[in-house]
């Protein structure tokens, strides 16, 4: 006689606790797919949308003399808390293992396909406890794996800004940003950005062209996800050198000077393929050192540029999350 233990479901059927006592019981495997085949569908699939389990059993009850052979084939649906949803029993003289297991497959089928809104108590069946579903769990039965630790995530980015008031007019950068995301859930980053050479002027021949270079630095304290579609606020500082060549005025020079912010900003990042994603942010920028850049003439200075008190940005880029 064979028998199919209740821990045979640990291989390759993660939803199913089944038990079964008779000459030909079919393995979880093939119960399974005989649910399946009722189901039209993956059962491994409802179940898992469902996000539902199932205890199934079919045993032979004690022989009477002189009586066929009395068989019971009971299944539960559970939901993800362990509770019976709902049960169906089928009881049967004369018949095989194998024939109340297809029996219960298209019973199974139908618990899954239209489970109840509500879960009932189990009934009493002989041998089996009311209050809960009875898996018959042997002494072997290995003990749930832990949840894996979070681990550390990286992603890189790289793209293009264009900002108001931090140089004359509508100026532009490139940009490259590291983001490291630890198992504490704040997401760190770091940033590299250069403007190019953008011109100011106070009068036709006179003026000064000014160029800058940031690094910078921040966290992002929240984050979330609806789909492929993911978006962050973050909050960060930059520092770095403003290079200002004047040019028509009588002490015309090219001049070093310090610069540092502190920003705010909102982004969306869009998942495209295979660990690769655009992203879209606005930035408010603040600057720390608002350096007047001016240039004296008769005795008098002639201011060329200041950046504002609040600058804005925009960033789009192109990155890549490495798992």
């Amino acid at each position: 006689m064979s028998v199919a233990r209740a821990d045979d479901h640990v291989v390759g059927v993660p939803w199913l606790e089944w038990s079964c006592t008779g000459e030909s019981c079919p393995t979880p495997v093939e119960f399974a797919a005989k649910v399946s085949e009722h189901l039209g569908a993956s059962a491994a699939l409802v179940a898992e949308h469902s996000q539902a389990k199932i205890w199934a059993c079919v045993e032979r009850l004690p022989a009477q003399a002189g009586q066929p052979t009395a068989w019971l084939a009971e299944a539960r649906l559970l939901d993800k808390a362990g509770s019976v949803v709902s049960t169906r029993t089928i009881s049967k003289d004369g018949e095989s293992s194998a024939t109340m297991a297809d029996a219960l497959a298209l019973v199974t089928a139908l618990l899954l396909s239209n489970p109840p809104e509500k879960p009932q108590r189990a009934p009493s069946t002989p041998g089996t406890p009311s209050a809960a579903p009875a898996p018959r769990a042997t002494a072997d039965t290995p003990p749930p794996s832990p949840p894996e630790p979070r681990r550390w995530g990286a992603k890189l980015d790289a793209g293009v800004s264009a900002a108001l008031g931090l140089l004359p007019g509508l100026s532009g950068a490139g940009e490259i940003r590291a983001f490291a995301d630890p198992p504490s859930g704040r997401t760190l980053f770091a940033r590299l950005a250069f403007w190019p050479e953008s011109t100011a002027t106070v009068s036709p021949g006179q003026g000064s062209t000014l160029r800058l270079t940031t690094a910078g630095a921040g966290l992002c304290p929240v984050r979330g996800h609806t789909g492929s579609r993911g978006f962050a606020l973050c909050a960060g500082a930059d520092v770095g050198w403003l290079r200002a060549s004047g040019f028509g005025f009588a002490n015309s020079t090219r001049r070093d000077l310090w610069f540092a912010d502190v920003t705010a900003e909102g982004e969306v990042e869009q998942s495209i393929a295979d660990g690769f994603f655009a992203s879209f942010g606005l930035r408010a920028i603040v600057p720390l050192i608002r350096t007047k850049v001016a240039y004296f003439t008769l005795g008098s200075a002639t201011q060329v540029y200041r950046p504002w008190p609040v600058a804005a940005a925009a960033h789009l880029g192109l990155g890549y999350i490495f798992r």
